[in-house]
């Protein structure tokens, strides 16, 4: 058996990478407005309300990943799921994770002023939400049992 027929091999949701399809939903966001430019934002607006809410999303995916870390578990796709956390940002959502790639999407598109990058947004949420939330609930549901499924019903999925 080779190693990636091997058990940690079938140990992972088997899921697209989430922050590939957060990217691609920017960069067809620029790639629409090259096409159809559409602006609206002060330069003030842009900075004082864009740049903070990245700033936030990328302290929430760092606070996110160092709680699975420091719980034991990974928040990387190649490394198998160990157990289920639900303490901090966990306790609160599911998967505060792709709710702060979420958020750093809308404040790129702030930001940037580029509505299309919103709208972008929104098809990359669906993405997430129905190929890769659906695939690693199930994946969790299957290993960890009644577990996950008390866990589900206490927490929410986004938030």
């Amino acid at each position: 058996m080779s190693e990636a027929e091997g058990p940690a091999h079938n140990d992972r949701e088997h899921v697209p990478l989430p922050p590939l399809v957060y990217l691609a939903g920017i960069g067809a966001g620029f790639g629409i407005d090259w096409l159809i430019p559409l602006r609206g934002l002060s330069l003030e607006t842009q900075l004082i309300v864009g740049l903070p809410i990245v700033v936030l999303a990328l302290a929430l995916v760092l606070i996110s990943a160092r709680e699975l870390q420091r719980a034991g578990t990974s928040p990387f796709h190649h490394h198998p799921t160990t157990k289920i956390f639900s303490r901090g940002l966990y306790g609160m959502s599911r998967n505060p994770i792709y709710a702060a790639m979420t958020l750093g999407c809308v404040g790129v598109a702030i930001t940037a002023d580029r509505v299309w990058i919103l709208a972008a947004t929104v098809v990359a949420v669906l993405v997430i939400d129905r190929m890769v939330i659906a695939r690693e609930e199930a994946f969790l549901t299957a290993k960890f049992g009644d577990e996950y499924l008390a866990y589900k019903a206490r927490v929410r999925r986004w938030i």
